[in-house]
């Protein structure tokens, strides 16, 4: 639920310190235009969840229609599994950079953040969605929907790894030019090419298996373990980029300071 809370001095110099310890991807001069596309808002989320965001779906704009949808598609998709949701009216409020609205935002994101860290939480239980990136949630909704649509017939494992599907009544059999198939001549190659097949498979794997799920797991967990690592390293990347901007407008302002006292730049 939304509350429209009103943030004293106090509360809104701490909140404006904990932003500028978040690594963002443009400084902050005027939050409420900077936040204006949603684009920073959720670089704040993916600094605390990686895996929650995705920043592509995000870019950046400065038409209004393009960053009321990054705001919508935030809210539905990232906020909702924080338990923090955007009525549409603030999130016109929002894209529109009407001053004090996103400092609100922000405040109930922070609580809300320091909550799920505090007591080790999944920020997907807020909702029952899982806490996968947004692209592999619209994988596994599309697969779902086909798996509902579609049922496949169950299938008989034998031995040596080969699968037979459950024999059809004739009337099912299916026809190609108006003839049964079991009727139309087959290629005398065909059999002895499958029975090769089969044999150089259980000569190769003589479980039947071409990859065992012992082995399927650790190779999942390895990718897993490379992906968090790569993330993180990105993550790193972001803040010392971050830092490199701030050291480059430092040296500006220094030698510009310079130029003013008439001190030649070395």
């Amino acid at each position: 639920m939304w509350d429209e809370t009103e943030l004293d001095d106090d509360s809104l110099e701490q909140l404006y310190d904990w932003i500028d310890k978040i690594p963002l991807s443009r400084p902050k001069k005027k939050i409420e235009r900077d936040f204006a596309d949603g684009l920073l808002c959720a670089e704040v989320i993916k600094h605390f969840f990686p895996r929650l965001v995705e920043l592509h779906n995000y870019p950046a704009s400065n038409g209004l229609p393009q960053k009321a949808a990054n705001w919508t598609l935030l809210n539905s998709k990232v906020l909702n599994k924080l338990s923090v949701n955007i009525p549409d009216a603030v999130i016109k409020d929002l894209a529109a950079g009407k001053p004090k609205v996103v400092e609100v935002l922000l405040f109930h994101l922070r609580q809300r953040i320091q909550e799920i860290i505090a007591n080790n939480e999944n920020p997907g239980n807020a909702s029952r969605r899982s806490d996968k990136p947004e692209s592999d949630q619209a994988t596994m909704e599309s697969s779902r929907r086909n798996s509902l649509g579609t049922r496949k017939p169950a299938s008989q494992p034998m031995k040596g790894g080969v699968t037979m599907l459950p024999s059809l009544p004739p009337s099912q059999i299916p026809v190609v030019n108006h003839q049964p198939v079991k009727q139309q001549k087959l290629n005398p190659l065909g059999p002895m090419k499958r029975t090769m097949s089969v044999q150089r498979l259980n000569e190769t794997h003589p479980g039947g298996d071409v990859v065992s799920k012992q082995l399927f797991d650790e190779k999942l967990r390895e990718c897993t373990d490379k992906e968090d690592a790569i993330q993180l390293l990105q993550a790193k990347v972001q803040r010392l980029e971050h830092l490199v901007y701030l050291k480059d407008l430092r040296i500006e302002d220094l030698a510009q300071r310079l130029k003013e006292l008439g001190t030649p730049v070395r």
